[in-house]
């Protein structure tokens, strides 16, 4: 009986210090034990139409720490209204709310910068995390506790690599002022995409095209159209030996449907999610995203009119950024503060731990500031 006694007490022990070692799992990937802060964050979310990854990923998160997390939908900040933008006033709700202890942006769209001016200013005491920001990333990060981007020196490379797959002979991006001129971000990008095509010895050609966001489907569709007619009748581009890509939103399902009918690639920029794109061509809804890319495999081969390549991103670079900005916050809260370099390290160890072993991620701190940390997943695959 003491034999008996000592085993089960000994296997009791084990038992107790396997459930003390248990983790707070993020996709069951995080090494140890969160603490959950007595505060709650809110998560602010772009319209679910546009990003509904985003919007999925916070509301799990939301169900898995009922009450201690809060998603908050905005409507769409690119539509211009009389008076604050909704994402400003659904930030200044949460900031009046003193069981708000942080908020993150889960895609920190237009207007954000005002958003967390005005959260700071309400409540200098909130965290706030903004993700994939439009606005300058050292500009955000001079308000935002810190800021989680998506490494696009890295996706620049990438999707020239698509292009340099299907020997494209140029590589042809179409954008505007708007997008191109009053967001450093892309300056940057067309610099590694112009370095990169000089690499792989592809020609870079950048073209403008009128703002999709501001015409009528047919018109949108009909200036793409109009604008790569008027490249080859000048040279600068001939044959249909073409990889064409534009970082606007609503230029995709135009830029999708050109190419699929003159057979060019086009390399969706559906990134750090893999939604949207040909996707929106072929009004594709929101799955899981294996099930996603088998849907819109299906529906592309389907169209028989379709002669082009479809290039899409498959990773789940949104789904760690999110997760990991999460948990960095309860850190932060847990703690009662941090400085610049304990925030920017416990993003890059949560962070690491949400990605697993999923192949080549990586998290750096951004050369120019030492609040942004710098993310990647490779994930470009060939649809058909």
């Amino acid at each position: 009986m003491k034999k008996l006694t000592a085993f089960l007490t000994a296997l009791l022990l084990v038992f107790t210090l396997v459930s003390c070692g248990k983790t707070e799992k993020e996709g069951g990937k995080t090494d140890k034990k969160t603490e959950i802060p007595d505060k709650k964050t809110v998560i602010m979310v772009a319209p679910k139409e546009l990003y509904p990854e985003d919007y999925q990923i916070a509301k799990d998160l939301e169900k898995q720490y009922k009450g201690k997390v809060e998603v908050r939908e905005y409507k769409d900040s690119r539509i211009l209204t009389p008076g604050d933008s909704d994402v400003i006033k659904q930030a200044e709700k949460a900031a009046s709310d003193d069981n708000t202890g942080a908020v993150i942006f889960a895609r920190a769209t237009a207007f954000t910068l005002e958003a967390i001016k005005r959260i700071k200013k309400a409540n200098p005491d909130i965290v706030t995390a903004a993700i994939e920001p439009e606005d300058n990333l050292t500009q955000i990060g001079d308000y935002s506790d810190f800021v989680l981007a998506a490494d696009w020196e890295k996706y620049a490379a990438d999707i020239v690599n698509c292009a340099k797959e299907e020997k494209c002979e140029y590589f042809l991006f179409l954008s505007y002022q708007r997008h191109t001129g009053s967001n450093p971000l892309y300056a940057h990008l067309i610099t590694y995409f112009t370095d990169n095509c000089e690499k792989q010895g592809i020609k870079y050609v950048y073209a403008a095209i009128d703002d999709p966001a501001y015409n009528p489907p047919e018109n949108a569709e009909r200036n793409i159209r109009q604008v790569i007619n008027k490249l080859k009748v000048d040279g600068e581009i001939k044959g249909d030996n073409i990889a064409v890509f534009s970082t606007c939103f609503n230029a995709q399902k135009y830029l999708a449907a050109v190419a699929g009918s003159e057979g060019y690639t086009y390399i969706c920029p559906g990134f750090p999610t893999a939604y949207g794109g040909a996707g929106d061509k072929y009004e594709i809804k929101y799955a899981p995203a294996g099930e996603y890319k088998n849907n819109l495999a299906s529906a592309i081969t389907a169209d028989s009119e379709n002669k082009g390549h479809f290039w899409f991103y498959n990773g789940s670079l949104e789904e760690i950024m999110l997760k990991g900005a999460l948990l960095t916050v309860f850190d932060y809260l847990s703690a009662g503060g941090s400085t610049d370099e304990e925030i920017t390290q416990s993003a890059i160890k949560h962070l690491t731990e949400v990605a697993g072993d999923s192949a080549g991620f990586t998290a750096e701190i951004m050369f120019s500031d030492e609040l942004c940390v710098e993310c990647y997943l490779p994930g470009f695959e060939k649809t058909v």
